[in-house]
């Protein structure tokens, strides 16, 4: 593919900042966009971020008691408490994460981890198996 940004003069490489769509499922769209960071055609493609980690609750609801920004996230705060947190003289809650789900009902970890080749399960650094509710 040609492109003005990637000549033999000029590299500049392009990163997706802030990839989800919340419009239908992210199946399909995680292995293609995967497939094209990985694919000579498309040397400057350096690959993509999923947009975000949680989701984001401190963003206000809109008149009719909705922000469609909620659907954004890999993982929603669970109903656990795990721990207070002090950080910097603040003090902060731990809750537990629990999977965000696309429109089709997937699981969104779960599609991202089997975008990457690896199974569905989460990784030991995301389970709290030795953690208990606080209360």
């Amino acid at each position: 593919v040609k492109s003005s940004f990637w000549t033999h003069q000029m590299k500049i490489p392009v990163f997706i900042g802030e990839y989800h769509h919340i419009f239908h499922g992210v199946d399909p769209d995680l292995k293609k966009m995967i497939g094209l960071a990985h694919s000579k055609r498309y040397p400057f493609f350096l690959g993509f971020n999923f947009f975000e980690f949680t989701k984001s609750y401190w963003k206000p609801p809109g008149a009719h008691g909705h922000n469609p920004e909620w659907e954004y996230g890999l993982f929603q705060y669970g109903d656990c408490i795990l721990m207070d947190m002090n950080w910097t003289g603040n003090v902060y809650t731990v809750w537990d994460l629990k999977p965000q789900f696309d429109k089709k009902g997937n699981s969104l970890p779960a599609k991202l981890m089997e975008a990457y080749g690896a199974g569905p399960d989460l990784p030991s650094e995301l389970k709290h198996d030795g953690m208990s509710c606080k209360s």
